[in-house]
């Protein structure tokens, strides 16, 4: 049996009328060979009788609703795939999309190949008719100490490196993909290959978490928690990127003063922050935040939000917004 190129894992509750569309835009991919996973994750919509409609091309699993997580790390444990794409029932993929991130892979199996994608709320257009310049190789750390590389829709990463570190571990969906990308990073996935072709189509509500301004933060503050054990019981990823996790942690904080948001997640980042500090780490800044620091310790941070406030609302609205 050939192995194949691609599995692509699609979870789906209750959103059977996208369904279609998101399989139809894989079994139209020009890449040959690509495994396409359905997980219905305790529908009871019309998801059954839509993936029936493919039965012949696809495979699909039923299991009783246990979250987006346990139905992806489901098809995680089946595929069979080289590498692996997670592709939600109401986004989609241009033709050309797994064809030309197989091609980037190059057949290394520690990289990630993030492409471009473009938010949409009914039909997409299909942008993308070619690759616009080269593709660009960069490491994985520090970047995705920073930020999450965008939706799983655009990005391609090694099925067995996947496997190796058990698939997903948050429950929470707002961020759970960053902490996977992270802990791959940590595992030996030390690459991205950037590739400047728009094939990956998000599908955008309003009022969706990604919207949420709380819920995300908390998400953040779970993957940074993750993130900062893993680093300070590890003396040589400590000397490479502490200063690394402290600009993150300080950036995260930052939003939750900037939006008002004083709760447990807000106190338990603050603890991480305080921890890095003892240790001798503390996060990039300029003089006089240093002497803010020196007075005031962590406080600062507060006292520099309520500066903002009232003399610079660009600068808060920056830590309002940029959430994601």
């Amino acid at each position: 049996m050939i192995k194949p190129t691609v599995s692509i894992v699609i979870p789906c509750y209750q959103q059977g009328s996208y369904l279609r569309q998101a399989i139809e835009s894989v079994l139209g991919q020009t890449l040959a060979n690509v495994e396409t996973i359905v997980v219905n994750d305790g529908s009871t919509d019309n998801t059954d009788e839509i993936a029936s409609e493919f039965a012949d091309r696809i495979r699909c699993i039923r299991q009783s609703n246990r979250g987006l997580m346990a139905a992806r790390n489901r098809a995680i444990r089946e595929a069979a795939g080289e590498y692996i794409l997670f592709l939600d029932a109401d986004d989609m993929l241009h033709p050309q999309a797994l064809e030309h991130q197989y091609s980037a892979m190059e057949s290394q199996r520690n990289r990630l190949c993030i492409m471009e994608h473009r938010d949409f709320e009914t039909v997409p257009e299909l942008h993308g008719d070619g690759v616009k310049g080269s593709p660009t190789l960069e490491p994985t750390l520090p970047y995705i100490i920073h930020k999450c590389p965008g939706p799983p829709v655009k990005i391609m990463a090694p099925l067995e490196a996947v496997k190796k570190i058990r698939g997903f571990t948050l429950s929470s969906p707002g961020c759970a993909d960053w902490d996977l990308w992270l802990r791959l990073a940590l595992h030996g996935v030390d690459q991205m290959i950037m590739l400047p072709f728009e094939g990956a189509y998000y599908r955008r509500y309003p009022g969706s978490m990604s919207t949420d301004i709380t819920k995300m933060l908390h998400s953040r503050s779970d993957v940074l928690h993750g993130l900062h054990y893993q680093i300070v019981s590890d003396g040589s990823l400590f000397r490479l990127w502490g200063q690394e996790l402290a600009n993150a942690e300080q950036r995260v904080l930052r939003r939750y003063i900037a939006n008002g948001i004083y709760d447990q997640y807000y106190e338990l980042l603050r603890q991480l922050v305080v921890d890095l500090r003892r240790r001798g780490i503390r996060p990039t800044c300029s003089k006089w935040k240093v002497l803010a620091d020196s007075a005031l310790g962590i406080h600062s941070e507060t006292l520099a939000m309520q500066f903002h406030r009232l003399f610079s609302r660009e600068y808060l609205n920056y830590y309002r917004m940029d959430i994601r």
